[in-house]
């Protein structure tokens, strides 16, 4: 498998509840039987909640309308520690990749001066994205920001305005160049419910 992110899909960088399933998407719904299954959970009730979801969104999933949306599916891989990382939903976030960024860029002081983000502050964070990771990584212009992040270059915009955020797949590229993680695999998690389901039966099965 290529070390590369994959670009076949763009998820939404905050959904956790669901997405609407087309026709040429793999549902869901025995991957929903897998974690309740494998990890004790007696009730829809509890599965939804250990997903961090309604019931309701549970049950579109169950109906295969919708498929469980990235953050639940985060929430999976933090809790079998995929590729021995044990907090994917914190690293998906752009206040844990800004202050990664800030830890590696060798203009932090000089970003540190022009600005006070609180750490808390998690709009702030994802509207300081763009320009964090174009210094960070010695990009000279949008268009070669926008390239690597696999967006269109009017998206950037909207993201430093507060009109939207850096989703999944563009978070993931950043990931891989600050984390050395292989992050395809974890798009792939993401993506194909098959994936996901056998890490999670091999996270069962250790002793």
């Amino acid at each position: 498998m290529s070390s590369s992110i994959s670009k076949h899909i763009v998820l939404p960088a905050d959904d956790c509840t669901s997405i609407t399933r087309t026709p040429q998407q793999k549902d869901d719904s025995v991957l929903l039987d897998v974690i309740k299954d494998g990890f004790g959970l007696a009730t829809d009730a509890e599965l939804a909640g250990f997903l961090g979801i309604t019931r309701s969104a549970l049950c579109t999933v169950r109906h295969k309308t919708h498929r469980l949306g990235p953050k639940s599916k985060f929430i999976v891989l933090d809790k079998i520690s995929y590729l021995g990382v044990r907090n994917w939903v914190e690293r998906i976030s752009g206040l844990y990749i800004g202050q990664r960024l800030h830890m590696i860029s060798v203009t932090r002081a000089r970003l540190a001066g022009k600005k006070n983000i609180p750490e808390d502050n998690l709009i702030a964070a994802e509207m300081s994205l763009p320009d964090e990771i174009k210094q960070c990584f010695k990009m000279a212009t949008d268009d070669e920001l926008a390239t690597f992040l696999g967006v269109n270059r009017n998206h950037i915009s909207m993201i430093r305005n507060g009109k939207s955020k850096l989703g999944i797949d563009p978070k993931l590229r950043v990931l891989q160049r600050i984390d050395q993680i292989d992050c395809a695999k974890v798009q792939d998690a993401i993506s194909d419910p098959d994936v996901l389901i056998e890490a999670v039966r091999a996270h069962v099965k250790k002793p």
